[in-house]
């Protein structure tokens, strides 16, 4: 199994790397369905650049996309799966 350490862009007082399993194929071939990510919370999401990937709280659920665009109101992200 792969393991995959991306960059959890939160605010949650949790610990400083959680694991997830998952469960889209929307980053593969990057990140597989079934891996085990292992997510890093950092501080300043002024940290976070194009390219990077990063996990995110979406109506409910955390998604894994890599970051193709920084705005001034976030982050535009997209799946490495999604054309």
């Amino acid at each position: 199994m792969i393991f995959a350490i991306i960059i959890l862009v939160s605010y949650s007082l949790y610990a400083k790397i959680v694991p997830l399993v998952v469960i889209s194929g929307s980053m593969e071939t990057t990140i597989n369905m079934g891996d085990i990510a292992l997510v890093m919370k950092i501080r300043n999401p002024s940290e976070v650049k194009v390219g990077d990937i990063i996990a995110f709280w979406n109506e409910n659920q955390i998604v894994i996309h890599r970051v193709v665009e920084i705005t001034e109101n976030g982050f535009i992200t997209k799946g490495d799966a999604v054309p």
